[in-house]
């Protein structure tokens, strides 16, 4: 082949890769490991480890080149580390879900004791007034038995309607009438009555009328 020729690219591309690779070999100490990358046949890209080894033989230095494709290796690799950060996160966002049902567990059952309290509180309320309604209608008993045994004549009305709440039975006979029916009004135009002076009470005179209408009556017969 003349001086001139051209070689085909092909066998350009291999005597670059040769020079590379004895560049590369040239630099490496014998028994340290350097990764390389390189294409496969179908343009891949690959990972290789190589080394060189220097051996005597038959009174001659030998050096030997060790290269180990890891591409695979190197690939599991990376999807366990993958598979392991992904477990990570998983963890981490199961304890962030743990901690918030803590807090969910730690709210709950402070509404809860918050509940227990209020229930207990309502409970001593209602117990309150219970006892109060209970006092209430012994004295009004009591009040009651009273009235009733005065030797004054007693009504007791609701105002402004009138309605007879009680009347004991000396307020009947002093007026001359039928006992009062409890819930029912005073007829007072039906009820007979006259003024110190002798003038006849009309039905808006009497006190209890009066008083009734929101006015005060003291020390009136």
């Amino acid at each position: 082949m003349g001086g001139g020729a051209k070689l085909p690219s092909n066998v350009e591309r291999k005597i670059a890769l040769a020079r590379a690779l004895a560049e590369l070999l040239a630099g490496l100490p014998p028994g340290e490991w350097r990764e390389i990358q390189f294409r496969g046949p179908d343009r891949s890209r690959g990972l290789a480890e190589i080394a060189v080894a220097s051996v005597e033989a038959a009174g001659q230095h030998i050096r030997a080149v060790v290269l180990h494709d890891v591409t695979e290796e190197r690939r599991v690799q990376a999807e366990r580390e993958a598979q392991a950060a992904e477990l990570e996160m998983q963890a981490e966002e199961l304890h962030s879900q743990a901690a918030q049902l803590e807090e969910t567990q730690a709210e709950l059952e402070m509404s809860n004791d918050e509940l227990q309290a209020a229930n207990a509180a309502l409970s001593a309320r209602t117990a309150e007034a219970e006892q109060a309604k209970v006092r209430a209608e012994l004295a009004s008993a009591r009040l009651e038995a009273v009235l009733r045994q005065m030797p004054s004549g007693v009504v007791l009305a609701e105002a402004p309607s009138g309605r007879v709440i009680l009347s004991n039975e000396q307020f009947e006979t002093i007026w001359r009438r039928p006992p009062l029916p409890s819930g029912g009004a005073i007829a007072f135009e039906e009820v007979p009555g006259r003024h110190p002076d002798g003038r006849p009470y009309t039905a808006e005179d009497w006190p209890l009328a009066r008083s009734l209408a929101g006015e005060t009556v003291i020390s009136e017969e």
